[in-house]
């Protein structure tokens, strides 16, 4: 499966291929309004009995488009809902997210 790979705090590690300055550079408003929104209606349709799912979105709708915080958002999900995540999400986003996901493991 393809995905963002697990980071280790304290480490030098990559989480993709992208080089630092692309990995921690914000994308544009299009890509990171469009990651956001996916993300929430994705958590949404999962079972929120215990609160999980609030607590998700919640973070996400405090997120800013600030250095890698779009790759955080996507780094919130396992590689098997990332991909439905690329599947949600269109244009630039879409781009943005399959370069992420597929071209940049590392």
């Amino acid at each position: 499966m393809v995905g963002i790979k697990a980071y280790s705090i304290g480490t030098t590690q990559e989480r993709t291929g992208m080089n630092r300055e692309e990995l921690y550079t914000a994308p544009s408003a299009e890509i990171f309004e469009g990651v956001k929104a996916a993300s929430i209606k994705l958590w949404q349709t999962y079972d929120n009995q215990h609160g999980y799912v609030d607590e998700k979105v919640s973070r996400i709708e405090k997120i800013i488009n600030f250095k890698d915080n779009t790759t955080f958002i996507v780094a919130m999900f396992d590689s098997s809902n990332q991909n439905k995540l690329l599947g949600m999400v269109e244009g630039e986003a879409k781009v943005w997210l399959e370069d992420l996901l597929h071209n940049n493991q590392t």
